[in-house]
């Protein structure tokens, strides 16, 4: 055993527990001067303290971990309607979540239609202030040398979810605003279930790319642009929480259709996934990818 693996032997025997423990540290610590200095820094550290706890975490882990971390941003692995699906649907979402609004009386609202010349600006800043590092990057494909995909989806949303508690008492913030409006816990439960189901999908997307980050990245940085210009946390503009409720609702529809029918998420056995982990090359961008 080399003095880095003695050294950090704890990270290795436990290398999800500690990028949890770290990304929390990171993120309340930064949350918390946000809330007292507002400092807007802090609020970019704290959005990206999953992505810095993935990158320290696996520097701890060893050369070879960070590597991988680093190459798996990089690499467009897979077949290409993975990317198209990444790119098309949370903003089909977000359109199902407004018919489902509108046909309960509420009005389609204007705000929707102003800044569209910003959608694709926003949508590269989006990508730049990203947390798949951490969440699909790092803690994924750990967990599931030991669990099943599904499981350890989940997990990841569940713990995700915690880790915006603290949103939703800074003003500023899509939480805070929803829970001012419509109460803590039922923002909370309504938000939290489109975080979990989210995380299914930009997990299906990134197991059965072979454990690419592109389009995880994309997902997130696109369902960031939707939130941005839809603004779909404006209860008063879409008239109550209907429209949320159907969007966290049919992100719900989409995630169990993807758990039932692929079959990286009914794989009982991780070793598929296991194997997955080697070491990234340039060949296996041709191979072809599991739905």
């Amino acid at each position: 055993m080399d003095s880095h693996t003695a050294r950090f032997a704890f990270v290795r025997n436990h290398p999800v527990m500690t990028f949890f423990v770290i990304t929390f540290l990171i993120g309340y610590i930064a949350e918390l001067s946000l809330f007292f200095t507002r400092i807007s820094v802090f609020g970019s550290i704290a959005a990206s303290s999953s992505s810095l706890a993935g990158i320290l975490t696996a520097a701890l882990y060893g050369k070879k971990e960070l590597k991988r971390l680093f190459v798996v941003q990089a690499q467009f692995r897979g077949v290409g309607w993975s990317y198209l699906v990444a790119l098309l649907l949370p903003p089909t979402l977000v359109a199902g979540a407004i018919l489902v609004n509108m046909l309960f009386g509420h009005p389609f609202p204007a705000s929707v239609v102003e800044n569209w010349k910003l959608i694709i600006p926003m949508f590269f800043l989006f990508l730049t202030q990203g947390e798949e590092i951490g969440w699909r990057g790092f803690a994924l494909p750990h967990l599931v040398k030991n669990t099943r995909p599904l499981t350890a989806t989940l997990i990841i949303g569940g713990v995700w979810a915690c880790w915006q508690l603290p949103l939703y008492f800074l003003p500023g913030f899509i939480q805070h605003d929803i829970a001012q409006a419509s109460g803590f816990v039922v923002t909370f439960v309504i938000y939290s279930t489109l975080v979990v189901a989210a995380s299914v999908i930009f997990s299906w997307l990134s197991l059965r790319s072979k454990n690419s980050l592109v389009p995880a990245i994309i997902t997130h940085g696109v369902l960031n642009v939707c939130v941005w210009y839809f603004q779909y946390q404006n209860t008063h503009a879409y008239g109550g929480l209907t429209m949320l409720i159907a969007l966290s609702l049919l992100w719900v529809v989409a995630a169990v259709l993807v758990s039932v029918t692929s079959p990286i998420f009914r794989t009982q056995d991780a070793a598929l996934f296991r194997r997955r982990l080697s070491q990234p090359s340039i060949r296996e961008v041709a191979e072809p990818a599991q739905i």
